[in-house]
């Protein structure tokens, strides 16, 4: 379900972001932010670059990377919601409502 329009793009990108880590390309693509080329892979944009690093500078996201467990799995590297993006994030909301009307894209 695509959100309005009138979203701005920080909202959209910020509002993929939960404590569970994601790589920014996945991130990008549940925004749609990312388009899909010619072979059927995710790509983005300068613009979809600087939305995630705006969303970085502001310490809305950060990057994290757990340790592996011993027996070599674990949680894979990526971005997560901050503390001042989720406070951020309750403004968005304030403002224009949810990002994406009946719940988050996978």
């Amino acid at each position: 379900m695509a959100s309005a329009p009138s979203l701005p793009d920080t909202y959209r990108l910020l509002a993929v972001f939960s404590g569970i880590p994601l790589d920014p390309l996945e991130a990008l693509g549940r925004a749609r932010l990312a388009t899909v080329d010619e072979q059927g892979r995710l790509c983005y944009t300068l613009h979809a670059r600087n939305v995630l690093s705006i969303l970085v500078e502001r310490r809305q996201i950060i990057w994290k990377k757990w340790d592996a467990n011993k027996d070599g799995t674990g949680i894979p590297a990526g971005y997560v919601l901050t503390g001042v993006g989720e406070a951020d994030l309750a403004c968005y909301f304030d403002l224009y409502g949810p990002a994406w009307p009946g719940g988050r894209p996978s």
